[in-house]
């Protein structure tokens, strides 16, 4: 046993501060984007990884700021993870500045200073957004009531993505006012509504939305996970039948609406002849909804996509579903994985597919041959 108090194994040396630079990050842009690359993108968990330190909030947002001024032929800018600080007063006008000329902005899993949609607001006038994400970013009252003030002033603004975003029962008012006012807007989603203190009443929200299919300026609303039920589908419904609609897509899954709710969208849409898109994925239609939807869909719906996925329909309902598709439709994309599903489902499915009466690409499912059933097996086609 050695008795020297030196260790033997040589201490490993301190990593050196790698600066964030312009010309750095132009060499990440090409391995994204190509020429004349117009879209800027910026991951705080890829930065990390590849510099081997942390983020740092005030020098490096002070080279993604430069690097966007420096690129004026950007269309796109994408910033996920980061985090800008309320005391940093002059980087909040800067990096506001900077995306004046930017079409599309998407501020994903951001946290935003109150201060920094106040900037936005005041200089809505000079910007040229189009369409502005801000999924992920906790929204505050006062940041809701600044995005309001901004929605209602832009004249170029077209779609708005607030999914994910805290947004409570009780600010969604003032963004449907916002919306409701907006000149230009034509896409709303808003996912993932909370109750707050209380617990979510979704007739409201419903009657919200109900008002904005009804002042018919939107083209498409998603609003998935709102905890709506079958009655708040037939006050949406009732604004469905209008035949001179705009509305063209309509997303309201994964909330508890039941064959019921199924029914009224899809008896409206049928009557009206105008949505196109219509997303009912994890809403809990069940095998009496599976019957309902092929009803539809055999009468000659409008519909050109539709999603149900994960609705524990029966593997009956599913095929039935299926037969409809040999008559000559306007669906061109039908998803129906994490359904229930049998062998016969599976030699439906093979037909249609063989035959060429739906082409794989429209479906995302498939099917394989599987000695143990034995049968067809139907499996996800990705």
């Amino acid at each position: 046993m050695c008795d020297s108090i030196v260790p033997c194994y040589s201490l490993a040396k301190p990593q050196k501060y790698r600066e964030l630079s312009v010309l750095l990050l132009d060499c990440w842009q090409r391995e994204y984007d190509q020429r004349p690359y117009r879209n800027f993108v910026f991951e705080r968990l890829c930065f990390e990884e590849r510099m081997q330190r942390l983020y740092d909030p005030v020098r490096d947002l002070g080279t993604i700021i430069e690097f966007i001024n420096l690129r004026s032929q950007l269309l796109s800018v994408k910033i996920v993870g980061l985090q800008l600080l309320a005391s940093e007063f002059e980087l909040i006008e800067k990096i506001v500045e900077s995306l004046n000329t930017i079409k599309c902005i998407k501020l994903k899993l951001m946290n935003l200073p109150s201060g920094f949609f106040e900037m936005l607001a005041k200089n809505v006038d000079c910007m040229h957004v189009e369409e502005l994400v801000l999924e992920g970013t906790p929204l505050d009252d006062c940041a809701i009531e600044w995005l309001r003030h901004i929605i209602i002033n832009s004249n170029t603004l077209q779609h708005l993505h607030i999914g994910y975003c805290s947004v409570t029962q009780y600010n969604f008012a003032n963004l449907a006012d916002g919306v409701h006012k907006s000149k230009t807007l034509k896409t709303f989603i808003c996912n993932r509504l909370l109750g707050a203190t209380l617990s979510l009443d979704s007739q409201k929200i419903a009657l919200l939305i109900s008002s904005l299919i009804w002042q018919n300026k939107l083209q498409s609303i998603e609003m998935e996970m709102c905890e709506m039920n079958s009655d708040d589908m037939e006050i949406i419904a009732e604004y469905l039948y209008n035949i001179e609609s705009k509305l063209s897509k309509l997303n309201v899954a994964f909330n508890k609406i039941g064959p019921d709710g199924a029914e009224h969208l899809l008896k409206a849409i049928s009557f009206s002849g105008n949505l196109k898109h219509l997303n009912m994925s994890g809403c809990g239609l069940g095998t009496h909804g599976g019957e309902i939807v092929s009803k539809y869909l055999s009468s000659g719906i409008s519909l050109e996509v539709l999603f149900i996925e994960n609705n524990n329909i029966g593997p009956e309902a599913v095929s039935m579903i299926l037969l409809t598709m040999k008559k000559p439709l306007p669906l061109e994309k039908l998803h129906l994985w994490d359904n229930k599903y049998n062998p016969r489902t599976g030699n439906i499915l093979r037909r249609l597919i063989e035959a060429k009466v739906v082409w794989q690409e429209c479906l995302d499912i498939t099917y394989t041959y599987d000695d143990t059933i034995p049968g067809w097996r139907v499996i996800p086609w990705r």
